[in-house]
């Protein structure tokens, strides 16, 4: 989540969910006292007036517009700009934007435009218009800035702000015990192989076979013998062609998007992205 560093009366930070490595954008703001959409605003845009104040008010202290406001709710302590100009709601997402990409972030953040671009993006789901129409108010400098910024992020910071996807793995490729229970499957005992064919077999074995019926008059054997992965555990033991074997079964239990490490992420057959 990033955000625009400086809040207006009335609302708290107006964010914009962001994914590094897909450049994706998404719904992060609060809402006013009035509910709302409310944008922050930055750099050469701090002490303008704002949409519904009056030229004369433009002056008029706002939560965090100067000293006289500090330790209040919006005041410096709250609300002032912090490091570049925009930050990200993850801490160590946003240790490597301050670290890696501070240049770019605050170009965007002291450009007007491309602070409303970024407030804009935050609702743009919300609106008829959407990105396309963010993107179109911006202009082509502020386009550019938060291009470059989002390229900075993309290219060094994809590991710091990545998060984990995927539906975990596949029981049926975890190959020993301790694999299946760190997948979140069971191990347990499983009919395998392949089961013979009815047609050849004698009298006796095809009456065992399950599948399979015995024509005395005809003294053949027909039907269509079961699959070794339909039969129980006591089943298999007499079916021919199939034996049991410890496998790994069931659903994976592991949820990737519990995993907050590209490690862990990684080690439950997960993506991070």
């Amino acid at each position: 989540m990033l955000s625009s560093k400086s809040a207006l009366v009335g609302s708290t930070w107006c964010s914009v969910f962001f994914l590094a490595a897909m450049g994706a954008a998404g719904a992060g703001c609060s809402s006013s006292s009035d509910g709302s959409v409310v944008g922050s605003k930055v750099g050469a845009d701090a002490g303008k007036a704002h949409p519904g104040q009056s030229s004369g008010d433009a002056s008029t202290d706002h939560p965090g517009s100067d000293d006289s406001d500090a330790g209040e709710p919006g005041g410096d302590d709250a609300s002032a700009p912090i490091g570049c100009g925009l930050t990200s709601i993850e801490p160590t997402c946003d240790t490597c934007l301050q670290t890696s990409c501070c240049d770019s972030a605050s170009a965007c953040a002291k450009d007007p435009d491309c602070s409303a671009l970024v407030d804009c993006l935050a609702t743009a789901p919300l609106t008829d218009g959407g990105v396309d129409a963010c993107n179109q108010t911006a202009g082509d400098k502020a386009q550019g800035e938060y291009a470059a910024f989002q390229a900075c992020m993309t290219s060094t910071c994809s590991v710091s702000c990545g998060s984990c996807h995927g539906t975990g793995p596949l029981c049926s490729g975890q190959l020993s015990a301790s694999e299946c229970d760190q997948a979140g499957c069971d191990w347990a005992t499983q009919c395998t192989g392949s089961s013979y064919g009815c047609y050849g077999l004698s009298e006796y074995a095809c009456i065992s076979q399950q599948g399979c019926y015995y024509n005395s008059s005809s003294s053949t054997c027909s039907g269509v013998s079961t699959s070794c992965s339909l039969l129980t555990a006591s089943g298999c033991t007499y079916q021919q062609g199939c034996f049991t074997q410890m496998k790994c079964t069931g659903v994976s239990t592991v949820s990737c998007s519990t995993m907050t490490t590209q490690t862990a992420c990684a080690a439950a057959g997960c993506s991070w992205y």
